[in-house]
């Protein structure tokens, strides 16, 4: 009798169970759930606990958390981004600085009057067209230049 190869998704599955990142499922159970809330609500953000790191190191480090949720998050959860763009109000201040969370993009256009633009705007990808998903991403933003706000904001339901 042949063995039974395993699904490509069974070693990723194991893999985030050993980080304690999804709860213990069996991987068949798992997969039915993929893309629903009860399996979202079961992934856990991961927790540093790196005290000796310098502040700028963690910054960068939230950073990069940041840019995985927001890929996750405009990959997986079409309901969740469709409610907070709802709740979105304000306008885009062109400051460019959404484009420098982590590393600055290279389709980042710096104006001489101090603003900047998107040099493949039609094009850009999803977690650049929906930024901010919500007031995380706010925060995260605003503590690269907390004297300068974002133009946008959400209301509460």
């Amino acid at each position: 009798m042949p063995s039974r190869k395993r699904p490509q998704t069974e070693g990723f599955l194991s893999k985030l169970r050993s980080r304690k990142l999804i709860a213990d499922l069996k991987p068949e159970k798992l997969l039915r759930r993929l893309g629903s809330q009860k399996l979202f609500s079961r992934l856990k953000p991961p927790k540093f606990d790196t005290p000796d790191l310098p502040p700028k190191v963690k910054a960068k480090l939230d950073q990069g958390v940041g840019k995985l949720r927001r890929f996750a998050l405009t990959t997986v959860k079409e309901d969740y981004i469709a409610r907070m763009q709802s709740r979105r109000t304000g306008e885009c201040l062109r400051c460019g600085l959404c484009c420098k969370l982590l590393f600055e993009c290279p389709f980042l256009k710096n104006l001489p009057d101090g603003s900047s633009r998107c040099r493949i705007h039609g094009r850009k990808p999803d977690n650049c067209d929906f930024f901010p998903i919500d007031e995380r991403d706010l925060r995260e933003r605003d503590l690269l230049d907390p004297l300068h706000p974002c133009g946008y904001r959400f209301r509460r339901d």
